[in-house]
């Protein structure tokens, strides 16, 4: 049976760019670390390409985890976005 997300998800679907911080705050307690990295999610040009945990479809990375052998990774995800979601922001230097 063919999956039923698409590759265009999973290009803007940064999985491991938002579970990284959550990393790095667990072992580290780098929260201002992780809220700067995953607020810059979409908004930092090629260098922070997708999206964040709040526009996800929970469907699609419900089916991709399960696959992937990650049954908790909308819940990850979900935690993620609570923990560090704040306002957007932008690279510094913008000159793409």
């Amino acid at each position: 049976m063919a999956p039923k997300f698409s590759f265009k998800l999973l290009a803007v679907f940064s999985g491991a760019q938002m579970i990284q911080p959550k990393r790095m705050d667990r072992a580290f307690d780098m929260q201002s670390y992780g809220k700067l990295r995953y607020n810059l999610l979409g908004n930092g040009g090629h260098w922070f390409p997708g999206i964040n945990a709040a526009e996800f479809d929970e469907a699609a990375i419900g089916e991709i985890g399960g696959k992937a052998g990650y049954p908790s990774l909308v819940n990850i995800l979900h935690e993620a976005h609570d923990r560090f979601g704040d306002t957007p922001r932008q690279r510094l230097q913008q000159n793409d």
